[in-house]
């Protein structure tokens, strides 16, 4: 009996230290990521430091039981490791920065280039994307009191390459995080996005802009992800950690989607299963266009949706060319259009015109000579009316010195209204409200 005893005593000190370590690790692992993903507070633990630990682990279970040496130097090694664990906690800790700095981020399009590389190192925090029209090929902001932001743009041949990253930061903020990044990019650039964060929420809103290829390694996080059909084909690629994914893709794309997991649920309405990891939507084989979609996620959830895109209509906007114009002539057949592509609606007129007033020319277009005095801030369409006859009333606020001080200014002025509203068919009239608009 007494033996019985011995041996049971033997086998608890055998494997004491070995559940003591593991059991530390894994509620520490539990605990930062879990503070992570709160947003509250964050520690800057690499965990791609930590998983040398599993190895040691594995070795500690190798040491022979009932071994005096084994225990004391395994429970040396475990002691050591859960240190080393713990001065990465106290390495992150003695900072509080409330102090938040809006940050621009603003990058012209080199006029060369037919292609954009952008890439965004975010950090944990939030991550918006979104397309722009405003001729810029990045135009948006970074929110953050834990880091400094950089950017950095070259153009090398047709392609520019863009870097918005963090150049330095402190890592611990008291439970007063703020770390946001809001990314506008250029619709009418054929770009490669590739998107890096730490525990973060990301909205990827690409509906409108040209992405051939999408990158997204992230930690634990949330990613919504919303793919466009500008393009025939484009390849999406997700990594991520403990993470809630969603996808929206338009309904006219074929999709496919090949999955590498862990313990995820995953729901995939109208799509057929190819393999074991590899699923195809219904209508992939017969859609000109195709996105391809590669997923490496562990403990996640993954759902797709469907959205019917918005349709889109082309327009002109009119503007004075001034390259042209070489005598300085003033006549308005130097006032031709540039190309635009806006979302349909039931007041098409109206929103052109908004879009033309907003005076947002490229600088491809710039380059081309295309100059006007549009936007000016106080100058804005108050209402519209299109009656059957034909006659459309414009009421536009009246803005003193903006649209007056000379017949060729004035007239150049209205003169981009009234072609730009020309193009419509129905419009046999056109009034402006108040009627001394346009007077010199």
């Amino acid at each position: 009996m007494k033996e019985k005893n011995k041996i049971k005593s033997a086998e608890v000190v055998g494997y004491s230290f070995n559940k003591i370590f593991f059991g530390l690790f894994v509620i520490i692992f539990g605990l930062t990521s879990l503070i992570n993903c709160t947003g509250l507070i964050y520690l800057n633990i690499n965990y791609c430091l930590i998983w040398p630990l599993f190895i040691v682990f594995v070795g500690l279970s190798l040491f022979r039981k009932n071994d005096a040496v084994s225990t004391a130097l395994g429970s040396t090694i475990a002691t050591l490791c859960v240190a080393m664990v713990s001065v990465s906690f106290v390495s992150s800790i003695p900072f509080d920065y409330r102090d938040v700095s809006i940050l621009p981020l603003d990058v012209a399009k080199e006029s060369s280039i037919k292609k954009a590389n952008i890439n965004i190192d975010a950090g944990a925090g939030e991550v918006r994307v979104y397309g722009i029209d405003t001729g810029k090929l990045v135009e948006g902001e970074a929110r953050t009191n834990l880091m400094k932001v950089k950017i950095d743009s070259q153009a090398e041949n047709d392609v520019q390459n863009v870097n918005i990253g963090i150049s330095e930061g402190k890592w611990f903020n008291n439970g007063n995080l703020k770390n946001e990044f809001s990314v506008g990019i250029d619709k009418g650039t054929p770009v490669d996005i590739s998107i890096n964060s730490g525990a973060s929420n990301n909205f990827i809103d690409l509906s409108g802009v040209k992405a051939e290829s999408v990158i997204i390694h992230t930690g634990a996080s949330n990613v919504d992800l919303k793919m466009g059909e500008v393009l025939d084909s484009a390849n999406v690629v997700v990594e991520a950690g403990m993470s809630t994914i969603n996808f929206d893709f338009p309904k006219t794309a074929g999709v496919r989607i090949s999955t590498e997991s862990g313990m995820s649920s995953q729901e995939f309405p109208d799509f057929i299963s190819i393999d074991k990891n590899t699923y195809q939507s219904l209508n992939y084989e017969s859609s000109q266009k195709k996105i391809n979609v590669s997923v490496k996620i562990g403990m996640s959830s993954l759902t797709v949706g469907w959205y019917e895109p918005e349709k889109k209509e082309k327009v002109y906007l009119y503007y004075y060319n001034q390259l042209e114009d070489k005598e300085n002539t003033c006549d308005f057949k130097f006032v031709t259009p540039v190309e635009r592509e806006i979302t349909a609606s039931d007041n098409i007129i109206e929103d052109t015109i908004n879009l033309l007033i907003k005076g947002q020319l490229t600088d491809e277009e710039k380059n081309q000579g295309f100059a006007t005095e549009y936007p000016n801030q106080e100058f804005k369409l108050l209402k519209s009316n299109l009656t059957e006859s034909g006659t459309l009333t414009m009421e536009f606020t009246e803005v003193p010195g903006f649209t007056s001080g000379g017949s060729c200014r004035t007239g150049i002025l209205m003169e981009e209204i009234l072609k730009t509203v020309r193009q419509f068919p129905e419009v046999k009239k056109i009034v402006f409200k108040p009627d001394s608009l346009f007077e010199p």
